[in-house]
């Protein structure tokens, strides 16, 4: 008898071995890659867990993945047609209240919530009059032996006090929300051409920017110098500025840092109009230990979306691991991707720390030196389930959608196509290329040699002739002011030669944008080596694309930044200073964004 779930769906299937009777079709990323033989039945177990996953989900095919990924839309607080509505998942809470500015932040029976029967969610309506656009409130959260103010997990507007610095949710629910102007967009990738920015840090100012100031002063720019697409960082609120947004509290929640969720949507609109795709950086590889803030003990369960024991804690990054083998975990972050794409027109993702998912030690001092370090049982399964189910969701939603993987391990298959036993990226961004280079210039030391004294030659007695030849007379010896003179004309002409035919053709385009700090300064980034995307981050100058690479060819030199003594680059607030911006010198660098079209085949 076949062993079976619960649901009635059939467990995955182990691989026949293969015999002369019975020859095993290989699946398609070994079969483009013989050398991928070995390890084929690591392979297939991987895919038929994922579909094994997928069927579990969305009820054995009865649903599509993107009907389960719509927890956004029943979770969180919505305004209905009879009033509010609120719910919230918390299995090991035994009471919760809403508390905020409409009762006085005390506990009130009129706001208490009432536990779902049969399930772990809890549920409160209210008429209209119970809430107001602009509130602030929490959730009291009691379990056994403890209790505390928590932010709900699926809210949509978070806001940090000015005073206090406390962070609350906020009901987001204007009289007029802002609608699309441009209501359908398809993203341009022949060749993609991306450059990576962060709202908060592009002004030329010593401030944090604003959506508004970014899509007013910053986009134009970005559309004049060339680019069909933008990658935007730091946009799910996160707690603490410094982290560059990669330590995430409110998953559904735009940074309010920068501006209001009509003003992110604003940009996005603007950026489409303009032929510009916007991708986000999405964080679902881990997120921040805080817990009023965050997910870290939402309801007296610190597991409650994390992994247990040693697992829990990333040993890096002081944050904490997701359980991507929980149902409900697979639904909150495949929901999260759903709700940006269809919420605010996202046109995709460029995952972050996707090396950290995969592995159980995160990638952490391995070399990947062969096939076997992919292959060796220290890979999460259950990450790259996860990773193959959102690929699977987001081009479901939006089949034009771009999805990056942020990777330096070199996965095979992580950017190949489902059916052939792939992740489904579309490309793989190769951070070990800029690391690399970053490690070169912190740590590489000039060679310096010294030259020898060379030795002197053995005086050569010589015969004295016996009759002197006539000389030539000698030529006068041109004065040292003319030679001086005529060195510095050779060296003008060769400079002003260099800036006339080298330079100036393409000064205009050599405009840094603002907003050069720390890594990203140092970050060289450059083409495909096929010629099929490029990506500049954020204050890197930008290059005149060119014929070659579309024929292999990849001219991957960048200018690299450097603030002079005049420059504020260590700012606390993480802003720069434009005009302290100066040319420094040439490094070579790329990334290599695996597309499946050109490197499977």
């Amino acid at each position: 008898m076949k062993k079976t779930e619960s649901n009635g769906v059939k467990a995955p299937k182990k691989v026949q071995p293969k015999t002369k009777g019975n020859p095993v079709k290989h699946i398609g990323i070994v079969k483009n890659d013989s050398w991928l033989e070995p390890y084929e039945d690591a392979i297939r177990g991987r895919h038929d867990h994922a579909m094994y996953k997928l069927k579990q989900l969305t009820n054995n095919g009865r649903k599509t993945i993107s009907e389960f990924a719509s927890g956004h839309l029943y979770y969180g607080l919505h305004r209905s047609l009879r009033g509010w509505v609120f719910r919230e998942w918390a299995p090991n809470a035994t009471e919760i209240y809403l508390i905020g500015d409409f009762n006085n932040w005390q506990e009130d029976e009129a706001y208490k919530l009432k536990r779902v029967k049969g399930t772990d969610n809890w549920e409160i309506k209210l008429p209209f009059k119970s809430l107001s656009h602009g509130d602030l409130y929490k959730m009291k959260v009691k379990w056994d032996g403890g209790e505390g103010e928590r932010i709900p997990a699926w809210c949509r507007r978070v806001v940090q006090d000015e005073e206090t610095k406390i962070f609350s949710a906020q009901v987001w629910q204007p009289k007029k929300p802002y609608e699309f102007k441009k209501k359908a967009f398809k993203p341009t990738k022949s060749p993609l051409l991306i450059y990576e920015c962060h709202v908060g840090m592009g002004q030329d100012a010593e401030k944090v920017g604003t959506y508004r100031e970014f899509t007013e002063n910053v986009l134009p720019r970005v559309v004049k110098a060339g680019y069909n697409c933008i990658q935007v960082m730091a946009i799910q609120e996160h707690p603490y500025y410094g982290s560059f947004g990669y330590h995430v509290s409110s998953f559904f929640a735009p940074s309010s840092r920068f501006g209001t969720p009509d003003e992110l949507k604003e940009l996005i609109d603007t950026a489409h109009k303009n032929g510009i795709a916007v991708i986000m950086d999405i964080v679902h590889s881990h997120a921040v230990k805080n817990e009023m803030e965050g997910l870290g003990n939402l309801c007296g369960d610190p597991c409650q979306y994390f992994y247990q024991g040693g697992k829990r804690e990333h040993p890096a990054w002081d944050s904490l691991c997701f359980d991507y083998g929980k149902n409900e975990v697979m639904h909150f972050l495949l929901s999260n991707c759903k709700f940006w794409l269809e919420e605010y027109h996202f046109d995709g993702f460029r995952f972050d720390g996707v090396t950290s998912m995969l592995y159980y030690n995160h990638g952490l001092g391995q070399a990947f030196g062969g096939y076997e370090d992919y292959y060796n049982g220290g890979q999460d399964v259950n990450a790259i389930t996860y990773l193959t189910l959102a690929n699977k969701l987001i081009h479901e939603v939006n089949p034009s959608a771009i999805t990056i993987a942020e990777e330096m391990s070199g996965m095979p298959g992580l950017a190949a196509k489902f059916e052939w036993g792939g992740m489904g990226f579309d490309y793989r961004m190769a951070m070990g290329i800029p690391d690399y280079w970053i490690k070169m210039i912190k740590e590489k030391k000039e060679i310096k040699v010294e030259a020898k004294p060379r030795k002197a030659r053995k005086p050569v007695a010589k015969k004295a002739p016996s009759k002197r030849k006539p000389q030539k007379k000698a030529n006068k010896e041109m004065p040292v002011w003319c030679r001086r003179l005529l060195a510095v004309l050779v060296v003008v002409a060769f400079v002003f030669g260099f800036y006339y035919f080298f330079i100036r053709p393409y000064a205009y385009r050599w405009k840094p944008c603002y907003g050069m700090k720390g890594y990203g300064v140092c970050m060289p980034v450059g083409y495909s080596m096929h010629g099929i995307d490029v990506s500049h981050y954020q204050g890197d100058i930008n290059w005149k694309m060119l014929k070659q690479t579309r024929q292999g060819k990849f001219p991957v030199e960048f200018i690299f930044m450097k603030a002079t003594e005049g420059g504020d680059f260590s700012d606390d607030r993480f802003v720069a200073n434009f005009d302290s911006a100066k040319v420094h010198g040439f490094i070579r660098g790329a990334y290599h964004f695996y597309n499946p079209k050109t490197d499977v085949n």
